[in-house]
């Protein structure tokens, strides 16, 4: 009979103390083994190594090595209690905004050396969030509004530099693909267009480089979003893009607005494109690499709730071929598909999906996931803290989830 307590000693640490005992008959030709019973789900699986024994009142240094079940937990950041200033948005229809939640969060973004500061891009102003962006500056205790010169309120795309999360670029948009790129050197006090066309993904590349994939236009800047250069523009309606190997490889995921979804290839920086492969026309697109292996793709053509559409490349995005949901232990989810996917940037072995109501996680790879704790509806973003890959982010219509 051997109990356990548990403490939290940093975000990233947790000790577990046990005491008891446990009578075996002695004999070093006898390998004995300590199992432990998980009190909570089975979520994180650690090696534990005893430090001692006790045998009547003498003590041993018997080291012996178990494994233990721990429970990863999630907190909901809200964000609520949010303050207004100039009044309540007028689509927000009278809820008390005391206590309401911000509904949907779109995307988030962090530097990963000021990780107190996230910011949050919610969805349009109606039943399911205030819109625009809001910023804790307390890892997400309390939440500010920072809306002013922000002229569009579904935000698509948060870029926070890593040396001074007071430098920030925002996509947003609204219904009907209109929208702006927006940039702010205060930490969100106030914003500045700089890019008359809304899009769907902000990517920064060592070098200075910041990469903008608009809804019609491939962009980069080389002053963090303060100007935008057109690398090129022959696009329908851009849904989704991917940039490789510091810019040498783009991919992009276009709408032709004839009933398919074209994914083009560039080997020379975005100038020109190749078609690679076309799907069928779809409501929205994911796209994820393998940040050791660029020639693993992953695409999800969401079409609906029960059509599978996550596809998987390992030539580059040469070919795509249908991932068979049961054989990688998601059977599950053939009536809630996949939406969301998300490569641990730490370790390319890690790979987490997100789908209606569920998030699951693989550790080989994707050759098999398994399903972590149910803690939103439909997530529309999963973010790995790039310097602490046990912090999780997970965003969607019930607002802002952590664990670490």
């Amino acid at each position: 009979n051997i109990s356990f307590s548990y403490s939290s000693l940093a975000p990233d640490m947790l000790e577990v103390r046990g005491n008891g005992t446990f009578e075996a008959t002695f004999s070093k030709n006898i390998l004995y083994y300590l199992v432990f019973s998980p009190e909570v789900a089975k979520q994180v699986k650690t090696s534990v190594l005893l430090d001692y024994s006790i045998i009547n009142n003498s003590t041993y240094s018997i080291q012996v090595t178990s494994i233990i079940n721990i429970a990863r937990g999630w907190t909901s950041y809200g964000p609520r209690d949010i303050p207004f200033t100039g009044g309540v948005p007028l689509g927000y229809k009278g809820l008390h905004m005391s206590s309401y939640g911000a509904g949907i969060t779109n995307r988030i973004g962090f530097s990963q050396y000021y990780p107190n500061i996230i910011y949050e891009g919610s969805g349009s102003f109606d039943n399911w969030g205030f819109g625009g962006m809001m910023k804790s500056t307390d890892g997400g205790l309390s939440w500010t509004m920072i809306d002013l010169g922000l002229t569009y309120t579904q935000i698509q795309a948060i870029w926070v530099s890593p040396s001074d999360p007071n430098v920030t670029v925002v996509i947003a948009d609204t219904w009907g693909f209109h929208g702006g790129i927006f940039k702010t050197v205060n930490g969100g006090l106030s914003w500045q267009e700089t890019y008359s066309d809304g899009g769907v993904s902000l990517q920064y590349v060592p070098g200075g480089y910041l990469y903008a994939f608009a809804f019609h236009a491939l962009l980069v800047s080389s002053n963090l979003g303060s100007t935008w250069k057109i690398i090129s523009s022959p696009y329908n309606l851009i849904i989704s893009g991917l940039v490789i190997n510091g810019g040498k490889i783009i991919d992009i995921a276009d709408d032709s607005n004839s009933g398919h979804l074209d994914i083009l290839q560039s080997d020379d920086g975005g100038k020109t494109f190749n078609l690679m492969q076309r799907f069928p026309s779809s409501n929205f697109v994911d796209m994820a690499v393998d940040p050791s292996n660029s020639s693993i793709q992953w695409l999800i053509d969401f079409q609906n709730y029960d059509t599978n559409s996550l596809y998987k490349s390992t030539n580059g995005g040469i070919s795509w071929k249908l991932v068979n949901l049961t054989s990688i232990n998601m059977s599950f989810a053939l009536t809630s598909v996949p939406q969301v996917i998300t490569y641990d940037p730490l370790n390319s072995s890690i790979i987490y999906l997100g789908g209606d109501a569920w998030v699951c996680v693989s550790d080989d790879g994707g050759n098999t996931f398994h399903q972590m704790l149910n803690i939103v509806t439909a997530p529309n973003t999963i973010v790995v803290d790039p310097s602490n890959d046990s912090t999780i982010y997970v965003g969607g219509e019930q607002g802002l989830f952590v664990s670490h």
